[in-house]
C-alpha cells in the first residue's frame, strides 16, 4: 500500500471509522496453524506460560504493543513444560506468533522462528535480536526467522483502533525430525520461510503443540 494511503488511512478519525465499519469482519481461528489439518491432529500437549504478563488470556501491557502507538515493541518472554513422552521425541522447536482478529482474509503473521535447539524451552527478547553481522537471518537465540507481514523479526501489536480486542497467539510445535532448514531457505528464494513453507517443512513431523494468548485491544 503506497505511503501516503497508508499515513491517510492511519489518521486517528479514519481509523477509528474503519475500525467501527470492520468491527464484525476478523480473519478467525480456523486458519491459526494450530487449526491447520498438518497440526490440529497432534494433542496439544505443551503448556506455555509468560510469567510477566500472565496466564493465556491476559492483557499485554503497552509496552508489548507497537512503537507506531506509544509502545515499546517488546515480545513476551515465554518459557515451556513438556510432558517427557513428548520431550524426549523432539528435535527442535518452531515457534509462529499470528492475530487472527485482524480484519483480513487470514491471520496476520507477527513473526516465525525455526531450528530452535530442543534444549531450549524458554524465550528472552533478546534471543530474537539480530545476530550482529549475519546475513542468514540468524538471530542471538540460535535459531532463523522467517517472514511476516512487514519482512522484520517480529512485529508487535498495532490492532485497528476502535475494532475491538485482538488476540495474539504464540504457538510452539515440537518437531520430531529435523528439518533441512537450509534446503527450505533455498526453495524459499532468499532464505525467506513464510508460514506455508514452515507447514509443509513440518508435515507429519508434528509430535506436540502449545500456545500463549495474549490481547490487545486501542480504544
Amino acid at each position: 500500500m503506497p505511503s501516503l494511503l497508508m499515513s491517510i488511512l492511519t489518521t486517528r478519525p479514519i481509523e477509528d471509522l474503519l475500525g467501527w465499519l470492520l468491527s464484525n469482519k476478523r480473519a478467525h481461528d480456523a486458519g491459526l496453524l494450530t487449526r491447520h489439518a498438518t497440526i490440529s491432529p497432534t494433542p496439544q500437549s505443551i503448556t506455555v506460560t509468560c510469567a510477566a504478563i500472565g496466564p493465556s488470556g491476559s492483557k499485554m501491557p503497552a509496552e508489548y504493543a507497537s512503537s507506531e502507538i506509544g509502545g515499546a515493541n517488546k515480545i513476551p518472554s515465554l518459557s515451556w513444560s513438556v510432558p517427557e513422552d513428548v520431550r524426549s521425541k523432539v528435535k527442535e522447536w518452531v515457534l509462529v506468533s499470528e492475530d487472527p482478529d485482524a480484519p483480513m482474509a487470514e491471520p496476520i503473521v507477527h513473526g516465525i522462528y525455526f531450528g530452535i535447539p530442543a534444549g531450549k524451552t524458554s524465550f528472552t527478547p533478546e534471543d530474537f535480536e539480530v545476530t550482529e553481522g549475519s546475513v542468514e537471518m540468524k538471530l542471538k537465540g540460535g535459531f532463523w526467522y522467517g517472514k511476516n507481514r512487514r519482512g522484520t523479526v517480529y512485529i508487535a501489536p498495532r490492532p485497528i483502533a476502535r475494532h475491538g480486542v485482538h488476540r495474539y497467539f504464540f504457538e510452539v510445535f515440537g518437531v520430531g525430525e529435523g528439518v533441512d532448514w537450509e534446503g527450505v531457505r533455498r526453495e524459499a528464494g532468499q532464505g525467506v520461510v513464510d508460514k506455508s513453507a514452515v507447514l509443509r517443512a513440518v508435515e507429519g513431523k508434528v509430535v506436540g503443540w502449545g500456545e500463549w494468548v495474549g490481547t490487545y485491544e486501542r480504544k
